[in-house]
């Protein structure tokens, strides 16, 4: 009888132990299910926002709604947070940054890129991009530090080092502050074809009335790219200052061939030929400009002028 008795209780902890075993094996495969489920959300939604994102930088997006498109990534990326393990909430974490960012919305900007500093001290993307929101957000001072900081460190790679050099340069030409132009060579050290660094320099000139050399740097940028609009509108720009209209004409149409829309070409291409007394062309200019935008009330005042004086001498 004994034995049958520990026959039975063999049976019952084995069977017992077989099913804890069975209940804890369909428990994990469940949570294994749940992790891969919540991973293929992560990653779905994370693409689904960075394919706006990559939209609106390679220019697929208009420009007019583009704000539409980076708050449709802006929800994508707050989902993938959701189903984010926490070393995986450091990419939408950044790219939350970086779309407030671009809709302007600096203090968002700074909230979400300092929860992302937080988890990863090592990213120095997140650390540039919150350089960035403070530069936005008028603390230059903190932006100023951050940037130092990350271009003493021997680690970080060239392209955020060009990056850094840049905003620098950018916030000391924004106080006219000639440190900028420390700033601007060093990218160029680094990449002697830097266009914006080309531009910086260029524009710092330009603001400061240093025109040749201006004119050299707008120069050194069309030798990398033709084309370039800003270049060539700004080329166009000074010459006109400098009373030289035919040169002036000549950029401004460039401008104009490249982008058939850019008003302030029209406008600026229309005011040269008004200094050189040829109306019929500056007024063509105007209302091309004004048909481009309506609202455009330089270009109205100067074309109602015009048509004033006409009437006047007639």
């Amino acid at each position: 009888m004994r034995l049958l008795f520990l026959f039975y209780l063999v049976l019952f902890v084995s069977c017992y132990n077989e099913s804890n075993e069975e209940n804890f094996n369909s428990n994990d495969n469940n949570h294994q299910k749940l992790n891969l489920l919540e991973s293929n959300y992560y990653v779905s939604n994370l693409k689904k926002g960075d394919s706006l994102l990559s939209g609106y930088y390679n220019g697929l997006i208009n420009r007019k709604i583009y704000s539409d498109n980076i708050n449709q990534s802006i929800s994508f990326f707050k989902k993938s947070l959701i189903y984010a393990s926490q070393k995986d909430s450091v990419i939408p974490l950044n790219k939350l940054g970086e779309c407030y960012l671009i809709i302007n919305d600096y203090e968002k900007a700074v909230i979400f890129l300092e929860k992302s500093i937080l988890i990863d001290k090592t990213n120095y993307n997140s650390h540039l991009l919150l350089a960035n929101a403070f530069s936005g957000n008028s603390n230059k001072l903190k932006s100023i530090n951050i940037l130092l900081t990350l271009i003493d460190i021997d680690t970080i790679d060239i392209d955020d080092r060009v990056e850094c050099n840049l905003l620098l340069g950018h916030m000391h030409a924004e106080s006219f502050d000639k440190q900028c132009l420390v700033y601007y060579d060093n990218v160029l050290d680094l990449e002697k074809n830097n266009v914006r660094s080309l531009y910086g320099k260029g524009l710092f000139y330009q603001n400061m009335q240093e025109y040749s050399s201006a004119v050299d740097m707008y120069h050194e940028i069309k030798k990398y790219d033709p084309f370039n609009i800003n270049a060539n509108f700004n080329l166009g720009f000074i010459f006109m200052e400098l009373k030289d209209y035919n040169i002036a004409i000549n950029y401004f149409s460039d401008v104009i061939v490249e982008n058939n829309d850019y008003y302030k070409a029209f406008f600026a291409r229309g005011i040269c030929y008004e200094k050189k007394g040829d109306i019929f062309n500056a007024e063509k200019d105007y209302r091309t400009a004004l048909n481009i935008f309506p609202q455009y009330q330089e270009a109205r005042s100067r074309l109602d002028k015009i048509l004033e004086d006409n009437l006047k001498y007639n």
